[in-house]
């Protein structure tokens, strides 16, 4: 299937990622894709070239999810796990949840 151009890994990796970046994080995608069998060099580069700018997307996902800043710590922790879980790194979430 391969040698005749009907299944390509490239191709899965990049459809992957597409669908899946504006709801999760690299270390998400990264986990996800490593989990899938994929090999570790071409999920890094294929994160590199397709992933785009981790704060936009952490930011446009909060702001679907929460619409407003946290007003307590206990809030905060609950809008930091929730993007922690979708794979985005502390300093991302840190700079979303501080308004930066």
């Amino acid at each position: 299937m391969q040698e005749r151009g009907l299944l390509s890994e490239e191709r899965f990796l990049q459809g992957f990622i597409r669908t899946r970046q504006a709801r999760f994080g690299p270390a998400r995608l990264r986990f996800e894709l490593l989990h899938r069998g994929v090999s570790e060099d071409r999920v890094d580069a294929a994160l590199k070239v397709l992933v785009r700018d981790e704060l936009t997307a952490a930011r446009a996902l909060w702001l679907k999810r929460f619409k407003s800043a946290p007003l307590d710590a206990r809030e905060w922790a609950r809008q930091a796990r929730f993007l922690g879980a979708r794979g985005f790194s502390h300093e991302v979430i840190r700079r979303v949840l501080q308004g930066r």
